[in-house]
């Protein structure tokens, strides 16, 4: 996307809204944004721009093999990412976790690349970010993925970012510090059965306490 590299400094909280914007608009066109997430910092493409995507591992390191979380604004929009009927499990994990660190794993409504659908599926999360939830509504659905390259800690301030990716990326939203810590628990759902696919932020006993209450009925 030449000619798109931006930056949008000190947009804390959900705001200003013009930062927001400014990043949706970056994703809209098939830019690469750097973005905060309710973690750490995420780098971000649009899941409709196949460029985007490719240049977005390509500035990671990272195999196009390997696919990436999809974030959300809300759940009427990731729903519209997965093949109906929805499992009823699925839904009460969205209840009881979104917007939150639980990315859901269930088969696409649509045909999508491998750097967005495992053979499992294609995951998906409402971020607790105000920020990253505000970019989604803007600009549909998009991946993020740490803003490290390859092999890398994560980070968690625009300070802290590799003056590689700052370079290359073509807008940076600034929302300040991130919190940190644990990334997403990541859950698939094949065949009515639950499998945690990664430990995360979210206990697995709290993911196993819903699903005993659904068994239970």
């Amino acid at each position: 996307m030449a000619g798109a590299r931006g930056s949008d400094d000190g947009a804390h909280g959900p705001g200003p809204r013009g930062a927001v914007e400014h990043a949706a608009a970056a994703l809209r066109a098939g830019g690469v944004v750097l973005l905060p997430t309710e973690t750490f910092y995420g780098l971000c493409a649009s899941i409709e721009s196949a460029d985007a995507l490719s240049r977005l591992a390509a500035l990671k390191r990272r195999s196009e093999a390997k696919a990436m979380p999809i974030i959300c604004a809300d759940e009427a929009q990731a729903l519209a990412l997965w093949s109906a009927p929805i499992p009823e499990l699925a839904r009460l994990l969205m209840a009881r976790f979104w917007p939150g660190p639980l990315t859901i794993v269930l088969p696409p409504a649509r045909a999508l690349g491998p750097l967005l659908a495992s053979p499992l599926g294609v995951g998906v999360r409402v971020s607790a970010s105000p920020i990253a939830r505000e970019v989604a509504a803007l600009a549909g659905p998009f991946v993020a993925s740490s803003a490290n390259l390859a092999g890398q800690p994560e980070v968690s301030s625009v300070e802290a970012l590799a003056p590689e990716l700052r370079a290359l990326a073509d807008h940076l939203l600034d929302g300040g510090p991130t919190p940190g810590g644990a990334p997403s628990t990541v859950v698939a759902l094949a065949g009515g059965a639950l499998r945690i696919l990664r430990a995360g932020a979210l206990a697995p006993s709290l993911i196993e306490e819903v699903a005993s209450r659904h068994v239970r009925g």
